[in-house]
């Protein structure tokens, strides 16, 4: 005969958990993330030809290593130790401050739902929403990036459509990546942004360390060739003097941190908008469609925005 054996109530909910822990530990997460990385991975295959800048390694490092990146990174040790200094606090206190700026930033792109979801999403409203049309391309200035290079898309804002508008356009040439307010932090919102590639900035922060672990990120993913976009907003323009002066990416993404943080320089959206007129056309208005460059006028009357103007040659607009 054999007796049974007792197991304390407390050691077999020991042993249950524990087994759950092995079951998700070795089956469950290994298919989830089979689930999410399978299908993404095969989109970064399938557009490796097609993508004129094509996704970037940076892109496809998983988020928690970007964290510790930043995290191990000098300047950012550096400024942790000065803002724990300054403060009172303790180097750890700082450090943790660090990754919970890093894990807020640092966005969790997703290949599969940036091309296959976001991409048909943002197509059928902007679709729906307006006539899309693109006026003018510059083929030849396109064709002289090369495939490695930092493109930077400075673009001019008017709503948040412009996001939605500019990330179905360029599709077809690259995954862009964009700096996204604080209205859009809240779930599921915040992680939808966060797959497509996008990270989180406070505009009106004056938290130096925040400031330095924001910068420290912008600049990895420019030196990693990662596509950014801008929006001025219409009222702020970068010195073109100044954007030619700096040919390495951490110095062009210092403008792009300094737009981040400072205030406008315009404050007048018809100032602004005359100015980027002024500066694309120094010698006058020159029409995308034909090239002409007399017998073009300028709309007026409430039935036309600002800075709408006509081609008596091809007789359209632009």
């Amino acid at each position: 005969m054999s007796d049974g054996v007792a197991i304390p109530a407390w050691l077999l909910v020991v042993m249950a958990a524990l087994a759950v822990w092995a079951l998700y530990e070795h089956a469950v997460a290994p298919a989830l993330r089979f689930l999410v990385t399978h299908p993404a991975n095969q989109v970064i295959d399938e557009l490796g030809e097609r993508l004129r800048i094509g996704i970037r390694p940076f892109q496809r490092t998983k988020r928690q290593a970007l964290i510790h990146s930043l995290l191990a990174d000098g300047r950012v040790q550096a400024a942790a130790e000065k803002y724990a200094r300054e403060n009172d606090l303790t180097l750890s206190a700082a450090l943790r401050k660090v990754e919970r700026y890093a894990r807020e930033i640092v966005p969790a792109f997703n290949a599969y739902l940036y091309f296959r979801i976001g991409y048909w999403i943002g197509r059928w409203i902007a679709r729906s929403l307006y006539r899309v049309r693109i006026g003018y391309i510059d083929s030849e200035g396109i064709a002289k990036v090369g495939s490695d290079a930092t493109v930077v898309f400075v673009m001019n804002h008017r709503s948040n459509m412009d996001y939605v508008l500019a990330a179905y356009l360029a599709a077809d040439q690259a995954a862009l990546s964009y700096a996204v307010g604080e209205w859009a932090r809240i779930w599921p919102l915040s992680a939808l942004v966060r797959a497509m590639g996008a990270y989180f900035v406070r505009r009106d922060s004056k938290d130096e360390l925040y400031r330095r672990v924001l910068e420290r990120y912008i600049v990895m993913a420019t030196e990693a060739g990662v596509p950014q976009a801008v929006f001025p907003e219409g009222n702020y323009i970068l010195d073109k003097d100044r954007i030619e002066g700096h040919n390495s990416a951490i110095h062009r993404e210092n403008i792009m941190a300094d737009y981040l943080f400072n205030e406008a320089r315009f404050h007048d959206p018809e100032a602004a908008r005359e100015h980027l007129e002024a500066t694309r056309w120094p010698n006058g208005p020159v029409c995308p469609h034909c090239g002409a460059v007399d017998r073009i006028s300028k709309l007026q009357g409430k039935a036309h925005r600002p800075g709408v103007y006509d081609c008596g040659h091809c007789r359209d607009q632009f």
